[in-house]
């Protein structure tokens, strides 16, 4: 992973879809999954001027009188002046000034306060333009550089970070449907102040004026369709080398029919998964059909969806030791033996699941280096091939891929490579391992002595996802060019199949533990499911919000099929949960048996 955001990064200004290519589709065919799609049959009118009704967003007493979106944007006065006074839409002010007392790790908290000292809120803190007049100053440079140390938090990654992250959240894209007069102030104001309880159920939905997020869309209009296609138009899409995301219909080789493999059964409200580092994915992982972990940035939590309660598995308190204060979690990984946490600074924490201990306190933890540039990037749980004990690959920004043993809280193997390590997947057998990271190429290595057998070409951009199946020799990486790229092992040099995404890079896979499912995640708002018999047949799961993570639950005889994405946006966020739907093979592992003949 990249840990400087200048220098080749690009963003693209509108998303390629897969969806453009189709000719002769209905508003209902152009790539927005069925089962999600707006409640309204309007038409497709955009609203201009609106005369001056009592616009509910201008009485709203609840923050005052001013209501502000997260990027700091007086919303009262947008609406007072682009829609009643008919005057230019106003801008976010430039931020002249700096905060006094920056080196200070509370300095990103967000709140809703104003600091008496500097005179800055914290919302105008977060803007675009503070962020480049910060970045530009050496002297505030020097202070954050000053702050770091190799347990400490980079305060000059994470307000970069911040920075990219805004126009995700789904309060943020309203406000630029506001702003580009795509929805009217009452429209607004119902969306942005969605009140939802702790549990939608898909009964919910049907009963309900609201999607499977709780988000309100009007009736007697099309807002959601066209709210739909403004995010595919304008979304940015992020990408280190330039132009890795140009010609995206020509490169993807495989399309499927859109069909509902997966049925919504519950987005859990109340669970928060949180991102660290905008281009980690990997946050979420289902136990069993009825309990997912999940990180909320700074512990991992168990969800239990029968009862709806969520607790602590993994939880560092504030207290010195080798690794710092805290952690700040990027990437974790679990079994039924172990849960492990990687930190944003290098660190790792694990707790033992197979112990009697009810405590959620870490049994062990450690510096997977001290390395100022020490990003753990990814966390794989394998077992040891001659001891069968478990063990955890750790991915690091250092170029580094190292095996640390769960049971001695040792390191077994260290292996170094040309760049930033970002993920690997160790084969079923053990023996061999895909390593992908900061940069196009894939290699295969040898997990014992960590020798480079081959370097696959064929991505344009770094790569933060792969994956190997249980099958054997179907594996999959995941890219910033927006492809994914599946392999038979037996003849890895070139692709079977080229997959393509709607608004993103490829940023988490998942196989399912037969093989027969393939999942893959973007940034935002889209994750694929894909059979993988021939790869032809798959679902667009479509929501609103940041995805932390994907994952299918172990296979049970005496359950559905589970499928549990993580949503980390602000306001219609959470745990979203997916059951098989009738008439699909399920995961189990006897469809091994005619998987590929």
């Amino acid at each position: 992973m990249s840990d400087n955001l200048g220098g080749g990064v690009s963003f693209a200004s509108a998303a390629p879809t897969l969806s453009e290519r189709r000719s002769g589709t209905t508003a209902n065919e152009d790539g927005i999954s069925r089962s999600h799609r707006s409640h309204g049959h309007g038409s497709h009118r955009h609203p201009s001027r609106f005369p001056d009704n009592q616009y509910n967003l201008l009485s709203d007493e609840t923050n005052g009188s001013t209501y502000r979106d997260n990027s700091g944007l007086d919303v009262g006065d947008l609406v007072r002046n682009e829609y009643i006074d008919g005057n230019i839409t106003r801008q976010p002010a430039i931020v002249t000034r700096r905060p006094a007392n920056f080196i200070g790790l509370d300095f990103l908290s967000r709140d809703d306060d104003h600091d008496d000292e500097d005179g800055i809120s914290d919302e105008e803190m977060f803007l675009p333009q503070f962020h480049e007049q910060l970045l530009e100053d050496p002297l505030i440079l020097n202070t954050l550089e000053e702050a770091l140390t190799p347990a400490g938090l980079s305060l000059l990654d994470q307000v970069q970070l911040d920075c990219f992250e805004l126009d995700a959240e789904f309060r943020d894209f309203l406000t630029d449907m506001l702003k580009n007069h795509v929805i009217d102030p009452d429209t607004y104001y119902k969306l942005s102040r969605v009140r939802r309880p702790n549990e939608i159920m898909a009964k919910d939905v049907v009963s309900n004026a609201y999607d499977m997020q709780g988000i309100p869309w009007p009736r007697d209009d099309d807002v959601a369709y066209r709210a739909r296609m403004r995010r595919l138009k304008t979304y940015a899409g992020y990408s280190n080398i330039a132009g890795s995301q140009d010609n995206l219909l020509s490169t993807v080789n495989r399309r499927y029919t859109d069909e509902d493999i997966f049925r919504f059964h519950c987005l859990y409200t109340a669970a928060r998964p949180q991102l660290v580092h905008f281009q980690l994915r990997n946050l979420v992982v289902p136990i069993s059909k009825n309990n997912v972990f999940y990180s909320d940035g700074t512990s991992i939590k168990s969800l239990d969806s029968e009862s709806g309660n969520i607790h602590d598995v993994l939880e560092r308190s504030k207290s010195k030791s080798a690794i710092g204060l805290s952690i700040r979690i990027s990437t974790m990984a679990a079994s039924e033996e172990v849960a492990v946490a990687g930190g944003f600074s290098g660190q790792y924490v694990y707790k033992r699941l197979d112990s009697d201990e009810d405590s959620a306190r870490p049994s062990a933890e450690g510096l997977v280096t001290s390395d100022m540039n020490s990003i753990t990037n990814h966390a794989d749980i394998i077992h040891s091939r001659t001891m069968g004990t478990p063990q955890a690959v750790f991915s690091c920004n250092d170029g580094m891929v190292r095996t640390l043993d769960l049971d001695l809280n040792k390191m077994a193997a260290e292996h170094q490579y040309p760049w930033a390590i970002n993920c690997t997947a160790t084969s079923p057998n053990g023996k061999l391992r895909v390593v992908v990271g900061d940069a196009p190429e894939t290699m295969l290595v040898d997990t014992t002595s960590g020798e480079i057998i081959s370097i696959i070409s064929g991505h344009k951009d770094y790569s933060f996802a792969c994956a190997w199946s249980n099958d054997g020799y179907t594996i999959a990486t995941g890219n910033q060019d927006m492809t994914c790229r599946v392999y038979d092992f037996r003849k890895f040099r070139d692709p079977v199949h080229i997959l393509g995404a709607q608004l993103g890079a490829i940023r988490s896979i998942r196989f399912d533990d037969s093989g027969k499912y393939m999942a893959m995640a973007e940034p935002v708002d889209y994750v694929h499911v894909i059979n993988t018999r021939d790869f032809s047949r798959g679902q667009i799961i479509d929501f609103w919000g940041e995805i932390s993570g994907v994952g299918f639950a172990p296979y049970s005889a005496s359950a559905d099929d589970s499928l549990w994405i993580g949503n980390s946006d602000k306001l219609v966020g959470g745990i979203m949960h997916f059951e098989r739907s009738k008439g699909f093979l399920p995961l189990g592992l006897p469809a091994l048996d005619d998987l590929y003949i």
